[in-house]
Parts: structure tokens; C-alpha cells; sequence
């Protein structure tokens, strides 16, 4: 179905995976005044750099799928520490509910996905005195050269690679695209290498995966990290064959990660990409501007400004 850029610019604007980050800023800015708002943090120990990450899952998706959302909770983690460059190396996780058919999927979900990766778990925890369904989890990593959202530079491509062999699942409001569940491990383990070589190489300048906020959103947060604005060309996102625009744009991927780097190493950061299982094109560029913007069937429009429509808050 066509639709236009107004449509696609209110629909990324509304969606409720972009609209509920606004909280995180107040917040952060409580533990410090100069928060980069990282997908993963890290610390230096001798020559490496540990990575660690926490993130919890939508009780929407707690509800409609449990034992999803103890997959998915594994799954964003191990994102959080890819998109730094990380190999992840152990789990942990707190599963909540007062329903014991609940805390079981959740925790099914949890054991098929470290078995998925290839990944350990160094400690559970339980809650079963609360009258909300959660589970939340840590991912801790290991890089030698981190890779981060607050350092796209004016001028730098904008690559979006996503591995589109998939299906779409709505879950309540959030709309996933599943590409691990067909993949056995090693297939699993060769997606996450195209960051880690892209680490080890040194090829680009910033990375972030993308998430709850959908394609379009997640530039927006990159850029903010950044302070940075971007152009962005609708239709060399890669996407699924036949699927609709909209909903791909608000998508989470399973495998999605959105990078910037220079012309000179852009083919080759492509070329990674392409041998790892993903589709993978350059998308745009990133401006010296604040503003973050579409184009579309011939016609540019701003979705952001990130000076006053901040994601982060």
C-alpha cells in the first residue's frame, strides 16, 4: 500500500517505542550531568574493556507472550553489547510475577535463548511478591575497542543493516521481526561477528542497535548521543519483500544496527555486513544540523529536532 511522508513521519513521531524514552533522561541525569545514553557501558581492566548492560522487558509483552519476553530479554541485552563491538560473554536476569505459570514461560524463554547463542547465565533472581510481570536482564561483555553512539561525524554515511529473513509478530503495541528462531547457533554467532570484526577493524565512527524505537527512531537517538542531525533515504532502508512500510519502520529486529563511517572505509563496513547474513546499504548521511529528516518519494520532511524534540528527554 503507498503512503505518504506525512503519514510515516506522524507514525514514527506517535509510536509509543519512541514516546516512552522521554523518561530516561530525567533520570539519567540524576547519576550524572553528562549521560551519552549508551546502549551498553564500559569500564577498562588491563587491555580490554568489560561491557555491561541492563534492560527490562515491556509488561505488554510480559502479558502476551511470557515465554517471548524471556527470549527477548536475553536477545536486547546481547544487542546492547554487540552494537559496542562486545562479545557477550554471561547472563543474569531477575524474573517477576506472582503467577508460577508466568515466572516458568519467562524462564523457558530465557533457557532457549542462552541456548540459542551460545551464552551462559551467572545468576538468576526471583520476585514473586509483586503485583506487576517483568523480567529484566544484564549482559556483560568483553572489546578491545568500543564503539560509540555519541561520535558520528558531519559528513559520515549512514549504513543500516538488518538481516530482513524474518517474520513479523505483533504483541500488543509492539511489533517484532524474528530472524534468530530460524538460525541455528552458528548462524546466530556469524551475525554478532559483523560488529565485533567491525570493532576489531576500527571501520566506523558510531553504532547503535536498533530497538523498541524502530528504524527511524533509533537514528534519532544516535544523532542526539551525537548532537548531530541526519538525512535519511526511506527507500534504501533495507526491508522484508512486500512488507508494509510503516509497520517495517516501527520494527524491531532481531538483528538491526544502524553505523557511520567515512567513504573511504563505507564499502568495506558494507562488505562486512553483506558476508554476515545481513542486507545491508547506505541510507543517508549525517548533517551538522540538529535536525532529523526523511526523504521519500521526492519530498523531505523533519522528524525530529532533536533540539526541542529531544527522544531521551
Amino acid at each position: 500500500m503507498l503512503v505518504d511522508i506525512e503519514s510515516l513521519v506522524n507514525a514514527v513521531k506517535s509510536y509509543k517505542g519512541v514516546k516512552r524514552k522521554l523518561i530516561i533522561g530525567e533520570l539519567a541525569r540524576i547519576i550524572s550531568k553528562d549521560c551519552k545514553f549508551e546502549d551498553a557501558g564500559w569500564f577498562q581492566v588491563d587491555d580490554k574493556y568489560v561491557l555491561i548492560t541492563v534492560d527490562g522487558i515491556a509488561e505488554d509483552l510480559v502479558i502476551a507472550d511470557p515465554e517471548l519476553s524471556g527470549f527477548y530479554c536475553v536477545l536486547v541485552n546481547v544487542n546492547d553489547v554487540v552494537a559496542k563491538g562486545g562479545k557477550p560473554l554471561a547472563f543474569s536476569a531477575v524474573v517477576a510475577s506472582s503467577s508460577s505459570d508466568i515466572r516458568r514461560k519467562i524462564t523457558l524463554g530465557i533457557k532457549r535463548a542462552l541456548e540459542s547463542y551460545g551464552l551462559r547465565c551467572a545468576k538468576m533472581h526471583t520476585n514473586p511478591d509483586t503485583s506487576t510481570n517483568g523480567v529484566s536482564g544484564t549482559v556483560v561483555g568483553i572489546t578491545e575497542n568500543p564503539i560509540p553512539s555519541s561520535t558520528a561525524q558531519s559528513g559520515d554515511k549512514l549504513i543500516i543493516a538488518i538481516d530482513t529473513n524474518g517474520k513479523f509478530g505483533d504483541k500488543r503495541w509492539i511489533r517484532t521481526f524474528d530472524t534468530v528462531s530460524g538460525l541455528n547457533k552458528e548462524e546466530i554467532l556469524k551475525r554478532i561477528e559483523a560488529m565485533l570484526e567491525l570493532s576489531k577493524s576500527q571501520l566506523v565512527n558510531a553504532a547503535k542497535d536498533i530497538s523498541m524505537p524502530g528504524v527511524i527512531g533509533t537514528v534519532a537517538m544516535l544523532c542526539e548521543s551525537s548532537q548531530k542531525g541526519a538525512v535519511i533515504d526511506v527507500e534504501k532502508i533495507p526491508k522484508p519483500s512486500g512488507a508494509d512500510l510503516t509497520n517495517w519502520l516501527l520494527a524491531y529486529p532481531s538483528f538491526g544496527f544502524i553505523v557511520t563511517t567515512d567513504d573511504k572505509r563505507a564499502t568495506k563496513v558494507l562488505e562486512i555486513f553483506r558476508e554476515k547474513g545481513y542486507q545491508a546499504e547506505i541510507t543517508g548521511e549525517i548533517t551538522s544540523t540538529s535536525e532529523v529528516s526523511m526523504r521519500y518519494g521526492g519530498e523531505k520532511r523533519t522528524v525530529f529536532d532533536i533540539k526541542r524534540d529531544r527522544i531521551f528527554g
